[in-house]
């Protein structure tokens, strides 16, 4: 096997000192043309390429992005809305230059998944920053900014307005007479210590709101809790389609849940909506003849608004924690029926 080419063979090749090497390949606008031109003719001539971890160390950062998976690879990866949070991250570490880390629990351990990362900065998704995390990063000197987490002031966030949302949401479902109700929420974050501050729980307000305001209490009605997985939506749909006749339409907090409830009523001779009325949450595509009522909120643009905010956060001795929004809308589809 040949040799590969080293920095200390182009310096003797071209003439010109390792400096002006590395000048020439990360900021070349620093030397002349001519010793610019010159280290490329013979760069090309050794096959030389320069070594990325060594630039990296260089310049003190590894040009990295780490995503912080809230789940499993499998369940995570499973999950459109998801696929286009990367998109939008993804998006913006091209045009940026840097490389996007994926980031799964190491054997269930956030904390350890952050602490061997080799990133500059870390975005999460739907997950609180717990003492263990928070002690990784401040002693890495790591910036963080959180799609879809807790809005506290404590790190940078990006979110939609979930209290509304979900408030006309459930007000349409209400202006169409329904008035029992099956709630499937999202687990909540096992670190979660601020309920008034979660997702799930200003979701949860969001509808409790749009009920009172029908004279109906949301702790009457009833409630679960799953994973945004289809398998969860599957195994939720199992024990409350038993009680089938306690509500007329089912409240889902993500939109693949919502799938997997969908096909398991199939299964049960149970169909949306002739016979049970069903709203969402993301905005993902349609789902065979189902099309969801839910609310859309930009997975991609908010992927991208989180990934622009973190690079600003590179490098700056103080990060100023900043609330950001993106917008959401409604999106009619055919799984709510007015009630009978």
């Amino acid at each position: 096997m040949t040799r590969k080419a080293t920095m200390a063979d182009l310096a003797r090749a071209s003439g010109y000192s390792k400096t002006a090497i590395s000048f020439a390949f990360n900021q070349p606008e620093k030397i002349s043309a001519e010793a610019y031109s010159r280290i490329m003719e013979e760069a090309k001539n050794l096959d030389y390429v320069p070594d990325p971890m060594a630039r990296n160390l260089s310049l003190g950062r590894h040009m990295s992005i780490g995503f912080l998976l809230p789940q499993k690879i499998e369940h995570s990866l499973s999950n459109p809305y998801l696929f286009d949070v990367i998109k939008g991250i993804g998006n913006v570490c091209e045009s940026a230059g840097y490389t996007l880390t994926i980031i799964p629990p190491l054997h269930s351990s956030f904390s350890k998944a952050v602490r061997n990362a080799m990133v500059d900065g870390i975005i999460t998704m739907g997950i609180s920053v717990d003492p263990g995390i928070d002690d990784v990063l401040r002693k890495r000197r790591i910036p963080i900014v959180s799609i879809d987490g807790r809005t506290d002031g404590s790190i940078s966030t990006v979110n939609i307005d979930d209290r509304k949302a979900c408030y006309e949401i459930m007000k349409r479902a209400l202006e169409l007479g329904h008035r029992s109700f099956a709630f499937i929420a999202l687990m909540r974050d096992a670190y979660e210590n601020e309920k008034s501050s979660s997702t799930v729980q200003k979701r949860l307000d969001g509808y409790k709101m749009a009920l009172e305001e029908y004279g109906l209490d949301i702790n009457e009605m009833i409630q679960v809790s799953a994973d945004a997985t289809y398998d969860d939506g599957m195994r939720v749909a199992e024990d409350l389609l038993k009680k089938r006749d306690s509500f007329s339409c089912v409240v889902s907090m993500a939109d693949i849940t919502a799938f997997g409830f969908i096909d398991k009523a199939e299964e049960k001779g149970i169909h949306i909506p002739e016979d049970l009325s069903l709203i969402s949450f993301d905005g993902l595509k349609n789902y065979g003849k189902v099309k969801l009522t839910t609310v859309n909120q930009p997975a991609s643009d908010k992927g991208k608004l989180a990934a622009e905010h973190l690079i600003k956060l590179i490098g700056k001795k103080e990060e100023k924690a900043e609330a950001l929004f993106v917008p959401f809308f409604l999106a009619d589809g055919n799984t709510l029926r007015r009630s009978t």
